[in-house]
Formats: structure tokens, C-alpha cells, sequence
């Protein structure tokens, strides 16, 4: 996990000196050790970017279309149904994945 750093410090694992001024101005560690230097004021955490699965079931629906490709629109599937398992977003999700396995209609025959 990368956190950028605000306030010099050295790393008491690594002895590794970091600050907001110098090429080390961002800190690379695991997630808990960057959570225990961020405790201190010494860098900020990352915030978490705003999902497509964020708001209730019809914010949701309008934020999800044809647009994203098979792969975001499963990856989406998943974090749903481990997290919230909305039956209103999976089918939507569902429903939108059906339309973009299905061959587009030939015009003109």
C-alpha cells in the first residue's frame, strides 16, 4: 500500500528516511504498517475511490450501463454480492451482462 508522506519521519523497520520535500515522499508498506505511520500524522492514507455500487438501488442502476465492459460489469457482480447483495443490483447487473453477450442485430437484411 503507497501513502503519501506529510511530516519527515524514519522508518523504524527500515531506517529509512522519508519526507514530503524529497524523493521519498512516498511511503510503500503493508496496509497495517501504513495505517500505524498514517495514526501518527506522518503520511496520508489513500482515500477509497467512489464505487459504481455507491447510493441506493436506483442510483446505483443509473450508474450502470452498456458503457463498462464484461470484465467491470462481473468485477461489480462480485463486490455486490459479497458486500451489500442487493437483489435489485445483481439483476440489473445481470440484465446488462445478457445484453452484452447477445450479438447486436443486423440492420438492412
Amino acid at each position: 500500500m503507497k501513502a503519501k508522506v506529510i511530516k519527515r519521519f524514519r522508518d523504524k523497520e527500515t531506517k529509512k528516511v522519508y519526507s514530503p520535500k524529497s524523493k521519498n515522499s512516498i511511503y510503500e508498506g503493508s496496509e497495517e504498517r501504513v495505517k500505524e505511520i498514517a495514526s501518527k500524522g506522518y503520511v496520508e492514507t489513500p482515500k477509497e475511490e467512489a464505487s459504481l455500487l455507491d447510493g441506493n438501488v436506483e442510483q446505483v442502476k443509473a450508474n450502470i450501463t452498456a458503457d463498462l465492459s464484461k470484465e467491470e460489469l462481473q468485477e461489480l457482480l462480485q463486490k455486490e454480492t459479497e458486500d451489500k447483495d442487493r437483489t435489485g443490483v445483481k439483476n440489473h447487473l445481470e440484465e446488462v451482462l445478457k445484453e452484452k453477450e447477445q450479438p447486436p442485430d443486423e440492420e438492412g437484411e
